[in-house]
């Protein structure tokens, strides 16, 4: 395991034991938030099988709220790629991503705060329409305290 990983999970906190669940496909999560100038999110994903162009992440956040952005990391903390901005969102597309353990990395530009949500469509298996037995599994990681907010955010 990485120094990065190992210091990511450090910092997680444990909000809800169905957060420790597995995702096939396309999945939301809805609600979140970036909520003060030090916050920072991270997502760890793990995908089976290579991604293809119809695969992607989107950062949706609220248009009067403050710029978020959003970037992918390899398992040791490297960026590979940044959310592209359009006029309501950022995405990435993550086409000939290979399998393996990734972070998603979700924070204000220039300190901003906001709320948002995140979207992926990522792969399932090599014939994504076939295999539903692969699945793509996310852990959601905060570099703030949770705890008074669990029911709020993640429920």
């Amino acid at each position: 395991m990485s120094k990065f990983a190992e210091n990511c999970r450090k910092n997680a906190k444990v909000v809800s034991s169905e957060r420790d669940s597995t995702l096939a496909g396309v999945y939301s999560l809805d609600g979140l938030s970036i909520h003060t100038q030090q916050d920072h999110d991270y997502f760890q994903i793990t995908t089976l099988n290579e991604a293809t162009s119809r695969h992607s992440i989107e950062l949706i956040s609220n248009s009067g709220g403050g710029d978020l952005d959003f970037e992918l990391l390899n398992a040791e903390g490297q960026l590979i790629a940044s959310g592209v901005e359009s006029a309501s969102s950022d995405s990435l597309d993550v086409d000939g991503l290979a399998s393996g353990t990734y972070f998603v990395h979700v924070y204000g530009d220039a300190n901003a705060v906001n709320s948002y949500d995140l979207k992926f469509d990522l792969p399932k298996s090599a014939d994504d329409s076939a295999d539903l037995d692969a699945w793509t599994i996310l852990v959601y990681i905060s570099t703030d305290d949770l705890q008074g907010n669990v029911f709020t955010f993640l429920n």
